[in-house]
């Protein structure tokens, strides 16, 4: 019948009406892993949402709540944030190296421009010259087939 008179939001957190409540407040917790909370009229209070969720609560000491398992939360937050200053350095690093690669390339292509149009230059030079003596055979052939016409004549 004690169990009936206990104040069920004391007994997880936090009652509004504090010592004005009409239900019993009992302020020690229970210290059993295993107990049948039902049944237990000890304290079960439940984590602190703000301890939990930001590794802070704005009522300290006061807080009726569990402060527990936040050091693990501060821990997680700062090895991410130590890995994100990790992945931003790779970053930051990558980045340099693209940047260096870039200016490679670009270097490498202008030097293979002018050595392409050199080759460029030479291919049809080659070509004029081979086009220049097929045009000088072309008008050997039709000068002597003009002096065949002219003795056919």
């Amino acid at each position: 019948m004690a169990q009936q008179n206990v104040c069920e939001f004391f007994k997880f957190g936090f009652c509004k009406f504090k010592s004005m409540c009409r239900k019993q407040h009992i302020s020690e917790k229970c210290s059993k892993n295993e107990c049948d909370i039902k049944s237990c009229s000890l304290r079960h209070p439940r984590i602190c949402r703000y301890y939990r969720d930001i590794g802070f609560c704005k009522f300290g000491e006061w807080c009726l709540f569990k402060h527990e398992g936040v050091s693990k939360g501060l821990k997680e937050v700062k090895e991410i944030s130590d890995r994100m200053k990790n992945v931003e350095k790779q970053i930051e690093e990558k980045s340099l190296l693209i940047e260096a690669l870039d200016k490679t390339v670009k270097e490498s292509l202008e030097s293979n421009k002018s050595e392409n149009l050199e080759q460029f230059a030479k291919d049809m030079q080659n070509k004029v010259e081979r086009f220049e003596n097929n045009l000088f055979t072309m008008k050997k052939c039709l000068e002597e087939k003009d002096s065949y016409i002219s003795v056919l004549e």
